[in-house]
């Protein structure tokens, strides 16, 4: 089982990341919800047996079958059929949970951020998700310099696989295949499929249409499936002109692909790379047509990928790096830490109790003083504030809302320094 394991640092990044991606969604006018963790195991029976392997079930003692949730978008799709008739659809956001069995047997948890847009917008709604995503990235400090975009179309793939006549089985190793780019199985694969001789030919140099976008539309309308996919190619040719509207340069096209493993993209299908550590950061894609919906493109952040490059820059943390106050606290005889933390936190500022220990350097060596910009020891009529950076204007600060503190009766009039 591989399970999601954040903590301190490592969940900060996390955070960090959620945290630019709930503004941004939320500045393209996504509303955020979370799709529910278990669902009907009748919704995925379609799916191919490959993948309805990897669905976790759930059986309850009456004998109804449920799973844990495998994607995101495909819940999203379905609940929208759960609207009142007339309901128009709206752009939504998502920071949830799937769980699949993964290659090896295990279980996998993985956590997805995304966004599924429902506007009938063409081209235009594909590069609004890929700009989204690019300013989450932009924000979390992985530079537009750093990026390798992938386009494809899932329909030229797929309509390819139709024109061949193979078995619906034999149709998906040929497909998992070429995307693979395993050559030398897809080679004897081709030769033991009886398939027409230019047929075969074609299909062993399909994992070759990859690379420079220009240099492989060209080769890809000049084959003897351009013709039957030219709306394919034509959508491809938008997206790759309002991507270079854009800026971007270093855009790849990868006719190889066919989309994700549920196979469910229609259309265009996107994906940004980490030049730097060579991992998908973001993939997407149209879905049109998924569970009802008439028109619908999206996409989702591989969040361990990101975390991984944040980790690796040491990306500055969009969260707080420290505590206002720690509260010295004396623990046989906390009453005073207590109320006064209390009355800090009324103030809004945010405060952890410390253990006073015997010797001061043990007491200061403790992580919370020194994340701390201000350590407090609360003894008798006085308090005392601990920081060697404190400016006059914020001891004066500090001095008033000591001023105000009456704990047990006690007012703190005094307030001294010392480093």
């Amino acid at each position: 089982m591989r399970f999601m394991h954040y903590l301190y640092e490592d969940y900060a990044y996390l955070r960090t990341l959620t945290a630019s991606f709930r503004k941004w969604s939320r500045l393209y006018g996504y509303d955020e919800i979370d799709p529910p963790a278990i669902e009907d195991w009748s919704r995925y029976q379609d799916l191919p047996p490959a993948l309805t392997k990897r669905l976790v079930k759930l059986i309850e003692p009456s004998g109804a079958i449920g799973c844990l949730k495998i994607d995101n978008t495909m819940s999203c799709a379905s609940m929208t059929l759960k609207l009142p008739e007339g309901t128009p659809l709206r752009r939504i956001s998502y920071n949830s949970k799937v769980f699949r069995y993964g290659q090896g047997g295990g279980i996998d948890e993985i956590l997805q951020l995304g966004c599924e847009n429902y506007a009938d917008l063409g081209p235009a709604g594909d590069v609004e998700v890929i700009r989204l995503a690019l300013d989450v990235l932009e924000t979390v400090g992985i530079p537009i310099s750093d990026l390798r975009f992938e386009i494809g179309n899932s329909s030229f793939f797929r309509a390819i696989s139709e024109m061949v006549e193979l078995s619906p089985e034999a149709v998906e190793t040929m497909m998992n295949l070429i995307e693979e780019k395993r050559l030398t199985a897809l080679s004897a694969f081709l030769e033991s499929s009886e398939l027409p001789e230019d047929e075969s030919l074609f299909l062993s140099q399909l994992p070759g249409l990859f690379g420079d976008f220009k240099a492989v539309f060209a080769k890809a309308t000049s084959t003897r499936f351009g013709d039957a996919c030219q709306a394919e190619l034509s959508a491809l040719k938008s997206l790759y002109k309002l991507l270079e509207n854009l800026g971007l340069t270093k855009i790849q096209l990868d006719l190889s692909q066919g989309g994700n493993e549920f196979r469910y993209y229609s259309g265009n299908i996107y994906r940004i790379f980490s030049q730097r550590t060579g991992k998908a950061l973001v993939t997407g894609g149209r879905y049109d047509g998924m569970n009802g919906v008439e028109v619908a493109c999206g996409i989702s952040f591989n969040t361990a990928n990101v975390v991984e490059w944040m980790k690796t820059m040491h990306t500055p943390l969009n969260v707080p790096a420290q505590f206002d106050y720690a509260v010295l606290c004396d623990t046989d005889d906390p009453g005073d830490a207590l109320q006064i933390a209390a009355a800090l936190r009324d103030r809004d500022y945010s405060v952890v109790l410390v253990k006073l220990k015997t010797s001061i350097s043990d007491t200061f060596e403790q992580p919370e003083c020194k994340s701390a910009k201000f350590v407090l020891s609360v003894e008798g009529d006085d308090a005392v504030v601990f920081d060697q950076r404190m400016n006059e204007s914020r001891r004066s600060n500090v001095q008033k809302l000591l001023n105000q503190l009456e704990i047990n009766g006690k007012r703190r009039s005094q307030i001294h320094e010392t480093t």
